[in-house]
């Protein structure tokens, strides 16, 4: 499991319409719809006492789960920045790295072993940073592995080092992202899952009934229930099946390294929580085949790998960067790279002159954050989809506003500390988040 820093920190510090699709509460639709309602109403009452048996933090409740043992916790880009981007500035990238272990280190009481990569995107160079970080692993898309420049051995099935550092890959499983992922020719399509796609309001009432075509169903919640059990027998026999049929071929158990973003579970796929549910009680009472292991505890079991050089990757459309740079969205780095090259040189004037000076130290912490939010992958991603776009716009600039008053506070500021530090705290309590940043990561 891997958690973005961002959402962390901020965790831790109208009317619906039930029918569409021609599917109106009258005849034999009406139980039905009633029969689902209620399902929602239930599902929130048990999300909201979950929410509020851990005070509003989720993570407490993940940090129990890792403290026993039961799952393994990796580390994302502090703000998911697309990281390949960044690499002409290592003291950007350096305090992407920097700053996500800081604050897992103040959020879970150790430090990370892994991270996943934002986008997995990939660039020689990058592991020097994990390697600084004190991280042991990364995950990437498939073809890094697989167009190496040497052949991997093992394929996926089991993690490469890098050449010239102790960073270990975890190439991303091909096949079990189809059935996970797609809902063309994976499970999430299934007629008998609750329909996502359709509009009027966050409730859904109907099941997918057919791709083709706009008539939908009620949603019947046995059925789905029983897909996901289905499914849930198929994903594991499937991984059965490939490891007995290539066992022979390793030296060491061969591994399958499922990949997702969290958001699918319970989301875009409504039923994928009730899917993983029944998969790991499968896995646990139903074969001795397939075990669950976390990526240090496989490297612990097996420290010999082969070590390669990745090729440059994402897990973006076609494994490039296209999402993230052409189009639309190729404006943003110019801004981007100007407020980083300035941040360096307030963080190098800190570092060489104004140690002492708090005020001085809270302002290049917060410039900081605004331009770690600024470089937040998901904002050129959605533009370049053509959605909120004018939101997504609006997010950029004022977090490069907000870094250049405060620009402006460091180097004009100092002969009037009393209306400089009033402006910081108003601008720190904007944006709070990493409460923990390390000003002098981003200084050459």
């Amino acid at each position: 499991m891997s958690l973005t820093p961002g959402r962390v920190s901020k965790i831790h510090g109208g009317p619906h319409k039930p029918c569409q699709g021609g599917s109106g509460p009258d005849g034999a639709r009406g139980p039905l719809l009633s029969e689902t309602a209620w399902m929602h109403l239930n599902r929130f009452l048990e999300v909201r006492d979950c929410f509020m048996r851990y005070d509003g933090d989720l993570t407490m409740a993940l940090k129990k789960l890792q403290d026993e043992g039961y799952i393994e916790i990796s580390t994302c880009g502090a703000t998911h920045a697309f990281l390949p981007f960044f690499t002409a500035f290592p003291e950007s990238a350096r305090g992407q790295i920097h700053t996500a272990v800081l604050d897992y280190r103040d959020v879970f009481g150790r430090d990370p072993m892994g991270i996943w990569l934002p986008e997995c995107a990939y660039v020689p160079g990058i592991e020097k940073y994990l390697e600084e970080a004190g991280l042991n692993y990364f995950f990437s898309e498939t073809h890094s592995v697989l167009h190496a420049d040497s052949p991997a051995a093992f394929g996926t099935h089991a993690p490469v080092y890098l050449k010239g550092s102790n960073v270990a890959a975890f190439a991303r499983d091909p096949e079990t992202g189809r059935q996970v992922w797609s809902g063309d020719e994976g499970y999430p399509g299934d007629p008998d899952y609750m329909e996502f796609h359709i509009r009027g309001g966050p409730l859904k009432y109907n099941r997918i009934t057919s791709r083709r075509s706009d008539y939908k169903e009620p949603y019947v919640r046995a059925w789905a229930l029983e897909k996901a059990a289905k499914h849930a027998q198929h994903f594991m026999e499937s991984r059965n099946f490939r490891f007995q049929y290539i066992k022979n071929w390793f030296w060491k158990k061969p591994l399958v390294v499922a990949m997702y973003d969290a958001e699918l579970f319970g989301h875009h796929w409504y039923e994928g929580t009730d899917f993983l549910y029944y998969l790991l009680k499968k896995l646990y009472y139903n074969q001795s085949e397939t075990e669950l292991i976390t990526p240090s505890a496989y490297l612990a079991r097996y420290p010999r790998n082969q070590e390669v050089f990745i090729t440059p990757s994402s897990w973006g459309e076609k494994g490039t960067f296209d999402k993230w740079i052409y189009g639309s969205v190729s404006w943003m780095y110019k801004h981007s790279h100007e407020a980083i090259r300035e941040l360096r040189a307030m963080a190098a004037d800190l570092k060489a002159n104004r140690q002492e000076d708090q005020l001085a130290k809270r302002i290049v912490s917060q410039a900081a954050r605004e331009v770690l939010q600024s470089m937040n992958s998901d904002i050129p991603f959605v533009i370049s989809n053509g959605h909120f776009v004018d939101r997504m716009k609006e997010f950029f600039f004022e977090d490069l506003e907000r870094f250049w008053i405060l620009a402006s506070l460091y180097w004009k500021g100092v002969n009037r500390p009393g209306l400089t530090a009033c402006r910081l705290q108003r601008l720190e309590m904007e944006n709070p988040i990493f409460p923990e940043i390390d000003p002098y990561a981003f200084a050459p």
